[in-house]
């Protein structure tokens, strides 16, 4: 199956290191983040950055996440990073936009004919 036990003396760190040097820096990152919030939103960020950092021992020196989904996965630096969507993914035959579609409703539909009519603007309270 690819998994290997491995017996290491109890009390002694020294054998079992790759565990040692990540509860190491587990714990310099809680003190690092401890600004961040609570211990889940401190632990998702610790996750989320082991997970999306390149590892040279990894395949092909792909990071965690990327060897496991195939993609980069998109953390808050790439959506600050990020440019401007394309105008032409949110429009349709020259600039038409979807929010039409909401703003009807369907009366009848014949064959292909479909009649719609536009529903009037909502009225806005005054909540003096």
């Amino acid at each position: 199956m690819g998994t290997q036990l491995i017996h290491t003396p109890v009390y002694h760190p020294q054998p079992n290191g790759q565990v040692e040097r990540f509860v190491d820096m587990f714990k310099r990152a809680l003190q690092i983040l401890q600004e961040e919030g609570t211990v889940p939103d401190m632990l998702n960020t610790f996750l989320r950055t082991c997970r999306s950092t390149p590892n040279a021992s990894g395949p092909e020196g792909k990071s965690p996440a990327e060897a496991f989904l195939g993609r980069r996965i998109r953390t808050p630096l790439n959506l600050m990073l990020a440019s401007k969507p394309n105008a032409n993914m949110c429009s349709r035959d020259g600039g038409e936009k979807h929010s039409h579609r909401s703003q009807k409703t369907r009366l009848q539909t014949r064959g292909l004919n479909i009649r719609y009519e536009r529903k009037p603007p909502p009225d806005i309270l005054d909540s003096r």
